[in-house]
């Protein structure tokens, strides 16, 4: 039997967890995982047999904002049977429940990271991470010569303009400068969580001129390398107006001489592959990578849930484009299909709405990694397009329009990956 949790089953969740991970009572793990039950406990599915909780899974929510719309997408993690447990299928039954229970709840996408060979089994497709790579006080080659790299040099007078960050003077400026960077780019998070006072591990400061907050800088210490994509110092946020880029370059560059100052060799980034960004980076003499990557045993996954649910929410977006495109008169039904799943759309009069499969005036089979790769803005259907096999047959005025509802546009790289 499968059910929601509650606030009663925390010490039960616990002990599945422990015993599958093998972590100890009164450690971070345990208190952290004992904050999620008492605070969420709705976020977690629980299975029952002979009479017990014998596995459990997290199911965290995500909305992710694709232009004026938003999706929700379903975090999996923590999936757990108990040892004793262990060679009955129950693991297997335990995510067959949790993609059916997130499809009937019109969750529209779900990520998680593991073991691929399992996962895969649940519709789960390996995605790719992005992520920037600061190299930091590295010997390199300029032609004969070898140089050493180390810390940037910052104007006095920008560097005047740095300030730790204060959450009794910084806070509203911070969060309209989050706000106004993050609304330029798709798979943004929507969340409403106001700037914390920076922990012990944290590196949290901004950009001041004239009393007001130009820019801002939030990473984490960590006690170790943990990954490709997680160095000892992680930039998880970071702002500034577009048109000063001479704001990124002050912040990174104090973020390059903190690292070398603690003898870090490099720093990691979930910035947006955006290519103002990348100029600007280009103008600071830091060593940096720009990196797309995709695990092979255990890897970073992504599937979609429900389509219909997904297309559905992202109309008034689609709608918003139609009404810039060629063809904002365009009526029609158009289904996708992506082998698993297929839905419609009813395009008439300026709106868009679901419609049912049958009739459909065009049907597209799309792959389903590239659909999710077109909802993210990462692929435009005139790309997808060139790709296809057969190339589907398009009046030019339809594939001008599915090149307007799905263009590229830069994207928030940390969300779904």
């Amino acid at each position: 039997m499968f059910r929601t949790a509650t606030a009663a089953d925390t010490d039960a969740v616990l002990g599945v967890l422990m015993g599958a991970f093998g972590f100890q009572a009164d450690t971070p793990k345990y208190r952290h995982l004992r904050r999620m039950l008492q605070n969420a406990p709705d976020q977690w599915r629980v299975m029952h047999h002979d009479d017990r909780i014998v596995g459990t899974v997290h199911i965290g929510d995500k909305r992710l904002q694709i232009g004026c719309a938003a999706i929700l997408q379903g975090d999996v993690g923590e999936v757990a049977v108990l040892p004793s447990a262990h060679g009955q299928g129950l693991g297997s039954q335990l995510m067959a429940d949790t993609v059916a229970w997130m499809k009937a709840n019109r969750y529209d996408l779900s990520r998680l990271g593991g073991l691929v060979k399992f996962y895969a089994r649940f519709g789960y497709l390996r995605f790719p991470r992005r992520y920037i790579e600061f190299l930091v006080g590295r010997e390199v080659g300029a032609g004969a010569s070898r140089i050493q790299l180390g810390q940037i040099p910052i104007d006095a007078g920008l560097a005047a303009k740095l300030k730790p960050f204060d959450p009794n003077v910084h806070a509203e400026d911070y969060a309209r400068l989050a706000d106004e960077f993050r609304q330029r780019y798709q798979g943004r998070l929507v969340s409403d969580r106001a700037a914390q006072p920076p922990g012990p591990n944290d590196v949290f400061f901004v950009f001041e001129d004239d009393g007001r907050v130009l820019g801002y800088a939030f990473a984490y210490e960590l006690d170790r390398e943990y990954t490709e994509f997680e160095a000892r110092l992680v930039i998880a946020d970071l702002a500034y107006p577009r048109d000063k880029p001479h704001v990124l370059a002050t912040l990174v560059a104090n973020l390059n001489n903190i690292a070398f100052r603690k003898g870090y060799p490099r720093i990691t980034a979930r910035f947006p592959f955006d290519p103002q960004i990348l100029r600007a980076l280009a103008d600071i003499p830091i060593h940096f990578q720009v990196n797309e990557t995709y695990g092979s045993v255990a890897a970073n996954m992504l599937q979609i849930v429900n389509l219909g649910s997904l297309l559905e929410k992202l109309t008034p977006e689609l709608e918003s484009r139609l009404a810039d495109s060629a063809a904002p008169d365009f009526r029609g039904r158009i289904e996708i299909d992506i082998e698993k799943d297929s839905a419609a759309l009813e395009i008439a009069d300026g709106r868009i709405k679901p419609a049912k499969t049958a009739n459909a005036d065009l049907r597209l089979a799309i792959p389903e990694f590239e659909m999710m790769q077109m909802v993210l803005g990462m692929l435009s259907f005139a790309e997808l397009r060139e790709l296809l096999d057969p190339k589907p047959a398009l009046t030019p005025q339809l594939a001008s329009l599915l090149s307007d509802l799905f263009p590229r546009k830069p994207v928030w790289s940390g969300n779904w990956g």
